[in-house]
């Protein structure tokens, strides 16, 4: 009987780390400026976008569910750009792995240039749309937790005779109807980040392969890392001494530590794009 060989890893973490440490030794001073400009650009960005919802909400009517779809709704809308800066970075550090010349700027244009932009967006809607179900659940879970919260800090303030009766009233139901809403919160938040761990790799597919659609290439993304999660989420995961530390430097690791995993996160595509 013939013998099999075994089953050969694609890389191990140490590996892909001395690799990304290789990619970005002499080009550190392009890499870490230019996670600080997107940190800069993104902070302004949210902080525009939260003046701009802070204004409208005095305009709106008082009802809290309301008030809460229309922040979640400009939110998202806001989203899109801080988003498609993130594609623009994660390519930048493709780049950079590949020995190609990168500006501190780049990734503005990879991310929201011509014939970037609605792809990126494109891309995000589609992974959006695989995750849906985990997301409301998500979404739903919070919106009743956050409204129960409030309910019950309104009623506890009060001191009214009325509000004791209502508390009451509500009693066990009140008490399971959160305690479900929690539980569902978990489930929905560690089953859209586990989804969410197929499509890691989708806008380096879409830079590397620009002929595939936006559909193809989520579709490629969750195919090449059927049965390679695991291995991303360890890889990750094995920053966690360098995260533990960042607060002994006073927050200034991050700008070391973030184009590190980037670039390390470059490294792992070009280990499994073509191990389908």
């Amino acid at each position: 009987m013939e013998e099999t060989e075994p089953k050969k890893s694609y890389f191990t973490c140490t590996e892909l780390r001395e690799e990304a440490r290789k990619a970005l030794s002499g080009n550190w001073k392009i890499a870490v400026p230019m996670f600080i400009v997107f940190l800069i650009l993104t902070t302004i960005i949210t902080v525009f976008i939260n003046a701009i919802i802070a204004g409208m909400l005095e305009g709106l009517p008082t009802q809290y569910m309301f008030r809460t779809i229309v922040i979640c709704v400009v939110e998202f809308i806001a989203s899109v750009i801080p988003l498609t800066l993130s594609a623009g970075l994660t390519i930048s550090y493709m780049k950079i792995r590949n020995g190609e010349t990168v500006s501190v700027v780049d990734f503005i244009k990879l991310g929201m240039g011509k014939g970037h932009f609605v792809r990126n967006i494109q891309i995000s809607l589609w992974i959006i749309l695989k995750l849906i179900i985990p997301i409301i659940l998500t979404f739903v879970s919070m919106v009743i937790l956050s409204m129960g919260f409030l309910s019950s800090l309104f009623l506890g303030i009060l001191s009214s005779e009325g509000a004791v009766e209502v508390l009451n009233a509500l009693g066990n139901g009140f008490t399971q109807i959160m305690g479900i809403s929690l539980l569902v919160l978990i489930i929905g938040a560690v089953w859209t980040t586990v989804a969410g761990l197929k499509y890691v790799i989708a806008y380096n597919i879409a830079y590397d392969e620009p002929e595939l659609s936006p559909s193809e290439v989520v579709k490629k993304s969750s195919k090449i890392m059927k049965g390679k999660r695991g291995s991303y989420f360890i890889l990750m995961l094995s920053f966690i001494g360098w995260s533990l530390l960042v607060p002994y430097t006073m927050g200034i690791g991050v700008f070391w530590l973030v184009p590190y995993m980037l670039e390390t996160h470059a490294c792992f595509y070009y280990r499994v794009k073509d191990k389908i």
